[in-house]
């Protein structure tokens, strides 16, 4: 009996409920999405970044590792670029024997890298022929006004900010 009693005393939703509930769930979504597509870019660039600041530690690593022994250097530097603006970048073996071969490239479609010169890294111990800390920006193709900054120091760290 009590089964039954309870079942009569269960309401169902009236569509003017269900309207207000499908409603507000239709409003919530729409002020997330503009927050997840503005957050998505964001994090498009960071990753762009990443990609520019893992092709400098290449670098570095070869320096630590050479391919050839008669290698003084690996040259990061613009390809293909407007000023220090590129779109490309090079790894390049360099000696004072040899013309320098290049090693790896990198083409990024989406951003400009901002670079103020070509960056060494000497074998044996990793060091740059910096001296201060250089400091490169990654900015999607047309939008400087937001950007990501990796600055390499002399002692060939790299840290993205």
């Amino acid at each position: 009996m009590r089964v039954t009693m309870w079942r009569d005393k269960l309401k169902s939703l009236t569509l003017i409920e269900v309207l207000v509930a499908v409603s507000i769930a239709v409003m919530l979504l729409g002020v997330s999405i503009p927050m997840f597509s503005k957050n998505a870019k964001s994090q498009n660039l960071a990753n762009e970044a990443e990609t520019v600041s893992a092709f400098y530690s290449r670098a570095r690593n070869l320096a630590f590792h050479p391919e050839r022994k008669e290698i003084d250097g690996y040259q990061v530097g613009g390809v293909d670029c407007n000023g220090n603006k590129c779109d490309q970048l090079a790894i390049e073996a360099i000696s004072e024997n040899v013309d320098p071969v290049e090693i790896d490239n990198l083409l990024m479609p989406n951003v400009t890298i901002e670079i103020p010169s070509d960056i060494i890294f000497d074998v044996g111990n990793g060091k740059t022929n910096l001296a201060t800390t250089q400091t490169v920006k990654v900015y999607f193709k047309g939008n400087a006004s937001k950007y990501i900054l990796i600055k390499i120091n002399s002692a060939g760290n790299i840290d993205v900010i």
